[in-house]
């Protein structure tokens, strides 16, 4: 199996392990270096382009240690770090907030468990597929099918709220929509907003849209021809007011640009 469109460039790239001091169970360097390896093979028989050294770096549990490794890795110019998560006090949220929002380093988290118990083809083949699109390489594409000219130049929107539980009315529901920019719904940007509790209505769709029309435009030098919009966690008794509300803010986006 190969990728449709992995990019060519060879994207630096190291493993992280904790090097934990704490007396906790603490995973082998020939089992990090195996898994590393294992990448790298098989990113070539997938045809991902990934420098050919593989470096292989530790932190502690400390999570200073954290932000000066990921700093050097920005100084460096890295283009992804492989984290392998212990079982300890570092977590998935402090990796990530750390790594993407403070220091601009793309992660793929991979459990230390899974590193030493099931560290397969499978198990690899399904990390580079993740590892690829965050690179920005295409893992799937729609097939053209004279049949469905509205797929071709298509943005394809997905949406969904998160509530908080029904003890904490307090705090606001989450909107998440993501929208395509890409010929083939790989690539794809994100608007999120904060919104009153438990309403599950996206109230601020209009300007959201706005936004991902003004992204594809950008990216594709035209607006799409067609919008397929995907909405999830929504009953069926709540089916009809969405389906009014929402589309109507979509439909005025586009007639803001002239869609």
């Amino acid at each position: 199996m190969q990728f449709l469109q992995p990019k060519n460039v060879a994207h630096k790239w190291t493993v992280l392990y904790c090097d934990s001091r704490s007396g906790g169970h603490k995973i082998s360097y020939n089992q990090i270096n195996d898994f590393g390896r294992k990448i790298l093979s098989q990113s070539k028989a997938f045809n991902i382009s990934l420098d050919p050294e593989v470096s292989i770096r530790p932190f502690t549990e400390d999570e200073r240690s954290l932000d000066t490794v990921f700093a050097d890795l920005k100084r460096s110019h890295y283009d992804l770090a492989i984290v392998i998560i212990p079982q300890s006090r570092i977590s998935y949220d402090t990796i990530k907030q750390k790594a993407e929002l403070q220091h601009g380093i793309l992660t793929q988290c991979v459990k230390q468990f899974t590193v030493e118990r099931k560290c397969n083809d499978q198990t690899i083949g399904n990390i580079l597929l993740k590892v690829n699109s965050k690179l920005n390489g295409i893992n799937h594409k729609i097939k053209d099918d004279p049949r469905l000219p509205m797929l071709v130049n298509t943005m394809y929107m997905g949406a969904d709220v998160t509530h908080p539980s029904p003890d904490q009315r307090e705090i606001p529901s989450v909107v998440g929509v993501a929208a395509s920019h890409d010929p083939y719904g790989a690539s794809y940007n994100m608007q999120y907003r904060l919104q009153r509790g438990t309403l599950e209505e996206i109230e601020d769709m209009y300007t959201v849209t706005l936004e991902h029309l003004r992204v594809y435009k950008e990216y594709r030098n035209a607006y799409p021809d067609h919008i397929l919009y995907y909405r999830d966690g929504v009953s069926d008794g709540q089916f009809p007011k969405i389906k009014n509300e929402e589309l109507r803010h979509i439909r005025q986006a586009c007639d803001k640009v002239s869609f």
